[in-house]
């Protein structure tokens, strides 16, 4: 996946590829899909993993920065609309830059509430 540079929340983020590594893929498994953890957390439902990926390659992609969330500054909160997906139809993907040119998924998940 591929995250275009952008100017958001008071800084520059530049464009590099994004990875989800084990850290990240367990705790979006453990978190947002598995029903009997985290009760309170949003859940992806009914989504093979397929649609997953590549409605979080989507969102990374062109999804709209959303500068609300208080995250570390080396963080970008990327939303997009997905009828159906959540309370408020959107998902949100968080990526943390690693190094240049390389970001990592932190999470997903479908946003339920602010």
């Amino acid at each position: 996946m591929k995250f275009k540079g952008r100017y958001s929340c008071g800084g520059y983020f530049p464009e590099g590829d994004v990875i989800i590594d084990k850290r990240g893929a367990k705790h979006i498994i453990d978190r947002h899909i598995l029903e009997e953890k985290w009760k309170y957390k949003s859940k992806f439902k009914y989504l093979t993993a397929d649609m997953l990926l590549q409605i979080l390659k989507e969102t990374i992609e062109t999804g709209e920065i959303n500068c609300d969330r208080s995250n570390p500054p080396n963080e970008v909160v990327l939303e997009k609309y997905y009828y159906g997906l959540g309370a408020k139809n959107r998902l949100r993907v968080v990526i943390r830059k690693v190094s240049d040119g390389l970001y990592r998924i932190v999470t997903a998940h479908p946003v339920d509430w602010d």
